[in-house]
């Protein structure tokens, strides 16, 4: 701003140096014509300076009394010939000169002038003019109503400055308004994107959870599925069990219908030896007996075979032992240690269809052991 006011100040400066003067020697003598001025006539001379025309009154030791411009760009004090007479600040010091006319002294140097005709509040100048009245000032020409005027103006110009600066501070409380309101639109702005954040971070959270509850609960599913596919699994595999249970309960049946006899099957480990008890080869079959019956069978087959020769007189009192439909007393001693498992025993109870078969011996029930040698 320093800058800025020195470059106006000598800009200022150069234009008032620039300018003519008054008591400035003027030599040049071009025209031939005289000039009317305030206090009398002068020899008129013309010049252009940065622009500006200049009308020069010269006295005749070649002296500048008098110099007038009406070029429109001509400025003094800020006031230029637009200007309106009530725009002057000091316009109550207008005066008149009586056979040339109005005028009103702008500062030291420069005057405006108006004509011959009383200047109205919006007459403009007619041109400036510089000019050294001395003591013949003209006279005031403004009496109370221009005062009144005058107060009135200060009070226009008054009001004007107060309007301006209220202006200035409503539009600075606007200002500050529109501030206040910007900061509350981004605070909101901000509130409102902080919130669709944490609801897109919600929202996201929600996803991975039934996600996550979806996993869980197909993993169920399929465990589930599993479960019920061993479940399904087992039982088939229970009924297939049963079924071929029951198949070979079938088979079972079907052959003592064939065979008349009822086969229980009691397998042994494996022995060389023929001193196995008739009871684990009798499993199943001793119910049918009576309890004289089943003490006696539970000797060794060799045993039996000597018991049955020692009382062979009475063997009808005891059940006829078949080894693979054989008579046990057939079989020597021999013979009966080469057995090495005994397969089943069928026992057929006294009266049966079976002992019928072997009326001489089996009266009193029938023993049949199937072994392997």
């Amino acid at each position: 701003m320093k800058y800025l006011l020195s470059i106006v100040s000598v800009c200022s400066s150069f234009l008032l140096w620039s300018q003519p003067k008054l008591e400035d020697t003027w030599k040049d003598s071009k025209l031939n014509e005289t000039l009317e001025t305030p206090l009398g006539f002068l020899r008129k001379e013309r010049t252009t300076e940065n622009k500006i025309d200049y009308v020069l009154g010269i006295d005749k030791n070649n002296k500048i009394k008098y110099i007038e411009t009406n070029t429109p760009t001509f400025k003094t004090e800020g006031y230029s010939l637009t200007t309106k007479l009530f725009s002057f600040k000091n316009y109550t010091y207008t005066r008149y000169f009586d056979g040339w006319g109005y005028y009103l002294r702008v500062n030291n140097s420069w005057c405006a002038y108006f004509g011959k005709a009383k200047p109205t509040k919006d007459t403009r100048p007619i041109f400036f003019f510089n000019y050294n009245f001395g003591k013949a000032e003209g006279k005031p020409i403004f009496d109370a109503n221009y005062e009144e005027v005058l107060a009135a103006q200060q009070k226009a110009e008054k009001e004007k400055a107060e309007k301006k600066a209220k202006e200035k501070e409503e539009k600075e409380r606007k200002n500050a308004e529109y501030l206040k309101e910007k900061e509350r639109l981004e605070k909101e702005k901000a509130e409102k994107e902080k919130a669709e954040k944490e609801k897109k971070i919600a929202l996201q959270k929600e996803i991975e959870k039934r996600k996550a509850e979806e996993e869980a609960k197909k993993k169920a599913e399929e465990e589930a599925k599993q479960k019920y596919a061993r479940e399904v699994a087992e039982y088939n595999a229970k009924k297939e069990a049963e079924k071929k249970a029951k198949e070979e309960e079938r088979k079972r049946k079907s052959e003592e219908f064939r065979t008349g006899q009822r086969v229980v099957n009691t397998e042994i480990a494996q022995g060389t030896s023929t001193s196995t008890s008739t009871s684990e080869a009798l499993q199943g079959g001793e119910k049918l007996l009576d309890e004289t019956l089943k003490a006696k069978l539970k000797k060794s087959l060799r045993d039996y075979q000597a018991y049955i020769k020692k009382n062979q007189k009475r063997t009808e009192s005891y059940p006829l032992v078949l080894v693979n439909y054989k008579d046990v007393m057939e079989y020597s001693q021999a013979e009966l240690a080469k057995i090495t498992k005994i397969a089943s025993t069928t026992v057929f109870k006294k009266g049966t269809k079976r002992t019928e078969d072997f009326k001489d011996k089996g009266a009193n029930g029938v023993v049949i052991i199937k072994v392997e040698f």
